[in-house]
């Protein structure tokens, strides 16, 4: 089914914006889990979905965050830590989203939190809709985070692609119907938007 005008929905961390946090987050625990399994133990968080759904304050998170995961850090360390994680807006991604709007609505949907989402404020301010799990209340890979974005995008699930680099999250962009690409690499992103919208024309 082609679209008639598809949206392009992007995760932010891992794939716009530098994402060297699951790294620093990995150095803390002593079992050392791989990636894969690290993002999908991370999603599932009790103390994360609070602090990224709005429900907390950093230092709050802080605490939680410790004793769930029984790392041995202080909180006050360990926010000022968390604060750091992301890295800078990944080289090109401006201009790559400035291209793009020029054809299609460009969106953001990232599971975010009042710290990483104050520090981009200039690049969220390219997108035509920004939407951050802290401020809509839902978090991906729920069923419901992918619903509102639709809403917000003001676009059927049919009409959207969206690029995420956790496999939950593209199998639960897939569940709305929405049209789901895995990006495992910065790098990549450009020629995996591009078959996207080559697949869809």
């Amino acid at each position: 089914m082609a679209f008639s005008s598809p949206v392009l929905l992007f995760d932010l961390g891992g794939v716009l914006i530098g994402n060297p946090g699951f790294q620093h987050f990995k150095d803390l625990l002593p079992d050392k889990p791989d990636l894969a399994e690290l993002k999908a133990r991370w999603l599932a968080s009790r103390a994360v979905r609070r602090f990224e759904s709005g429900q907390c304050k950093p230092h709050e998170f802080a605490s939680d965050f410790i004793a769930e995961w029984q790392i041995e850090i202080a909180p006050d360390d360990f926010v000022e830590l968390f604060r750091g994680w992301p890295a800078d807006v990944a080289d090109g991604a401006f201009d790559l989203v400035r291209r793009l709007r020029a054809n299609y609505r460009v969106a953001c949907l990232s599971n975010s939190n009042e710290l990483h989402w104050a520090r981009y404020q200039s690049f969220i301010a390219e997108f035509d809709v920004a939407i951050s799990s802290h401020l809509c209340g839902r978090l991906k890979p729920d069923r419901d985070a992918f619903e509102a974005a639709a809403l917000l995008c003001d676009a059927r699930p049919a009409d959207i692609c969206f690029f995420d680099d956790s496999q939950q999250n593209i199998d639960g962009a897939r569940s709305v119907g929405m049209h789901a690409f895995l990006v495992n690499d910065i790098e990549d992103l450009e020629t995996i938007v591009n078959a996207a919208l080559a697949t869809h024309r």
